[in-house]
């Protein structure tokens, strides 16, 4: 039998979390930054947004594939405006990127492009996983996993 969801709601967000989860001791918190994510893309993007989205947290990958069927760290559900993120001691994928792609297709519709998608949401965050996007930058630059403009071009 699947856990019952604990719920607790803000402005913009109703925030979901299982009785065991970490995050139900700092539920409040997590609500207030829900609630401060929604607002600073609303007025980042100038846009008239006003549903409540909600938050559905997780402590591992193998708990949100269970629950959802995805096995991915965070995911927006645009049809339900619905964020499925795991959240652990090691880290977190809740910030404003799942938030920012909800926002967007439930106000502008579907971005016509993957990075135009892609490129929105990411503009609006400071760090995922805890760590500043330009460091994950160097950090995939160092491992030859990310290609610099020039690269890009040598190759087409």
């Amino acid at each position: 039998m699947k856990e019952k969801w604990i719920e607790k709601q803000g402005r913009w967000v109703i925030i979901f979390v299982k009785p065991n989860s970490p995050v139900r001791k700092r539920l409040n918190s997590f609500v207030r930054k829900g609630d401060r994510y929604v607002e600073k893309i609303r007025r980042g993007l100038e846009l008239n947004f006003n549903e409540r989205i909600k938050i559905y947290f997780y402590h591992s990958l193998d708990e949100i594939e269970r629950e959802t069927g995805d096995r991915l760290s965070g995911w927006a559900d645009i049809e339900n405006c619905a964020v499925h993120v795991v959240h652990t001691a090691k880290g977190s994928a809740f910030d404003e990127h799942e938030l920012t792609h909800i926002i967007v297709e439930k106000t502008i519709g579907k971005p016509t492009t993957k990075i135009l998608s892609e490129g929105m949401a990411e503009a609006m965050c400071d760090t995922w996983w805890g760590y500043k996007q330009d460091e994950w930058a160097v950090f995939y630059l160092k491992r030859e996993k990310l290609l610099l403009p020039s690269k890009i071009y040598e190759t087409a």
